[in-house]
């Protein structure tokens, strides 16, 4: 666990194929497995194949609860700055 990591909540968006992607600390990512008991869900950097240089390989790891429990690997490119508006 990095820091205060475990504590903070993801927020989470529907796809257009009815799954969901993840976007915490200005960074989007996509749901890449689930390990064998559900208890931890690995997520890739929706950059991963869009970038030059092989794309980014920010990745990050949810529990069954969706708070985020680490960040295994760092992003290449820039947070994006993101404003959600309420509904």
């Amino acid at each position: 666990m990095i820091g205060m990591i475990g504590v903070h909540h993801p927020y989470f968006f529907p796809t257009t194929h009815g799954g969901r992607k993840m976007h915490f600390q200005g960074h989007n990512y996509y749901r890449s497995c689930t390990n064998a008991d559900g208890t931890v869900t690995y997520w890739r950097c929706v950059r991963a194949k869009s970038l030059h240089e092989g794309g980014c390989r920010g990745s990050a790891r949810t529990d069954e609860l969706d708070n985020v429990i680490g960040l295994p690997t760092p992003h290449n490119h820039p947070a994006i700055q993101t404003f959600l508006m309420p509904f």
